[in-house]
């Protein structure tokens, strides 16, 4: 029996699942921009440039295949250079912390022991064979591997009844002991919102936020506590590194010394949008790996049909 029920599964809808996919266009597929520096740069002067940050954040689309290839093609470079990171990644829960301490006390030989250790294939995420080169490439440098998401319990909780159903030492650790910034919560009800096609009430996209800020928060104190001087890289989908108000947000509310940057991997856009453009249509960064454009599927279609499992009105609140 899957790991997540449905109701779960929708819960953690990346932010950025449903958009649609954009048409695609040649100029920009291969090529890297760093937002601050208004240039492009090649892959070398890219990691150079994000070596010397403390906690490196990637942004994915999870089933993109090119992503996961990138991202095994980053740790390898930045291990080339030395480094010896923690990998913090939304793909594994809580639950799955005491299958990767095991992991990290016995690295495995073979990649395929990853996803044994922590049941992937019964937890709804895409088919592990597309992780493997990121996993593969982090058990060949060394890095050890650490859940960035909080348990399944601690989430429906917070769903259901909000931030108070965490203990006190909890919020205080998150910084979750006020409210969320109004700003910040409209932002990320207006994301939600968008993520899930617009299918949903008020109350729910309300309940959604408030645990997309739950495990934003959850993520940049992994990051903290997984990183023992080496420094981290968490990789999350595309809404959980915009420096805003996601992970590089939280990161600041917790009193974190170090510096976060945030690396976006977004599948090219329309043909003739220049790369100023097309990195204002997105979620902010500092830096943008156009990626090479899947097919025109219609990313929303999986989400009626899980509300559509579920009754015509989605889960129930």
């Amino acid at each position: 029996m899957p790991r997540r029920p449905l109701l779960l599964a929708l819960l953690l809808v990346p932010l950025v699942a449903c958009g649609p996919n954009q048409p695609a266009g040649d100029a920009l597929e291969g090529r890297y921009w760093d937002v601050a520096a208004g240039e492009f740069i090649d892959f070398p002067t890219l990691v150079d440039r994000l070596a010397d940050r403390e906690h490196i954040l990637v942004g994915e689309q999870h089933d993109h295949p090119g992503h996961h290839a990138l991202q095994g093609r980053l740790v390898e470079a930045l291990a080339r250079r030395g480094q010896r990171r923690a990998l913090v990644a939304e793909m594994f829960d809580a639950e799955d912390e005491a299958a990767l301490k095991g992991l990290r006390n016995q690295p495995p030989r073979e990649v395929g022991a990853v996803a044994q250790a922590v049941a992937w294939n019964e937890s709804g995420w895409p088919d592990f064979s597309l992780y493997e080169p990121l996993f593969a490439a982090a058990l060949e440098a060394g890095w050890p591997l650490y859940a960035g998401n909080p348990d399944r319990a601690t989430t429906m909780d917070v769903h259901r009844d909000g931030f108070t159903a965490l203990g006190a030492d909890i919020r205080t650790r998150l910084a979750l002991a006020d409210e969320p910034p109004g700003d910040v919560m409209e932002a990320l009800r207006g994301e939600v919102r968008e993520a899930h096609c617009g299918h949903g009430t008020t109350n729910l996209f309300r309940r959604q936020a408030r645990v997309q800020f739950l495990r934003d928060a959850w993520m940049a104190r992994r990051l903290q506590a997984a990183d023992t001087g080496g420094g981290t890289l968490l990789v999350a989908g595309t809404g959980h590194v915009r420096p805003d108000h996601a992970v590089p947000f939280h990161l600041r509310r917790q009193g974190a010394d170090g510096s976060a940057v945030s690396l976006q991997l977004r599948p090219t856009p329309e043909a003739g949008m220049g790369a100023r453009e097309a990195a204002a249509g997105g979620p902010p960064a500092d830096f943008i790996a156009f990626t090479e454009r899947r097919g025109p599927t219609d990313p929303c279609a999986a989400y009626r049909e899980a509300l559509e499992a579920m009754g015509d009105h989605g889960p129930a609140e």
